[in-house]
């Protein structure tokens, strides 16, 4: 699988993978914004969006706050997928464990990571990271990162989090960009590890089929 490709395009090769045998595969995509993964997906694949807010095209299916639950029953969707959405909440175990519960296959998760060597040198250049999202205007911002997640810290979470759910997982540190990549692939020359070249990581998290 190809990990340069933007975040959409790797999902979508994700869920390639998945063949139901049961017809449709149904996909909850939490925190959806403008719900641009659906384009990305199969026609097949039943498809509804959650997130904080209603997008201007109207076309979020579930406006919810994660962190106040779910309106969803148990296992309800294959798959789950909560891409850049953790690090924006207070508790990210309890925004991870109300994930798991309506996911009965699949939770695919991605986090950025703020160890990248971009973001190094724009802190150590200009003192900020690049995005608003970790800056602190006034009266503040509703959409900001409460988490500084990176490579190595990230990847321990989610190994802990899969240990304690006795599920399975599967980790790809991403470029999401031919650019991006070409850097990564610099810095593995020099031996660097991933906490310095990956843009975000992306966990695939499964259930132990019976």
């Amino acid at each position: 699988m190809k990990l340069d490709k933007i975040k959409y395009e790797i999902v979508a090769d994700l869920i390639a993978r998945l063949d139901t045998g049961q017809g449709p595969l149904s996909l909850l995509d939490v925190g959806c914004r403008d719900t641009v993964l659906r384009r990305y997906l199969p026609a097949a694949v039943r498809y509804a969006g959650v997130d904080l807010f209603q997008n201007e095209d109207g076309t979020v299916d579930h406006v919810q706050d994660l962190m106040a639950g779910l309106p969803l029953a148990d296992r309800s969707w294959d798959v789950v997928t909560a891409l850049d959405v953790v690090e924006h909440v207070d508790d990210m175990k309890a925004a991870m464990d109300e994930l798991w519960r309506v996911a009965s296959r699949q939770l695919i998760v991605i986090l950025p990571n703020v160890a990248y060597v971009g973001f190094r040198l724009k802190f150590l250049l200009k003192g900020h990271l690049g995005t608003d999202k970790y800056d602190m205007p006034y009266p503040g911002n509703q959409d900001r990162h409460r988490w500084l997640t990176t490579q190595q810290q990230a990847d321990a979470f989610m190994a802990a989090f899969v240990e304690d759910k006795g599920a399975t997982l599967e980790i790809f540190h991403t470029s999401e960009s031919p650019r991006k990549a070409s850097l990564a692939r610099i810095a593995r020359l020099f031996g660097l590890g991933p906490n310095v070249w990956a843009w975000n990581s992306l966990y695939v998290i499964s259930r132990v089929q019976a």
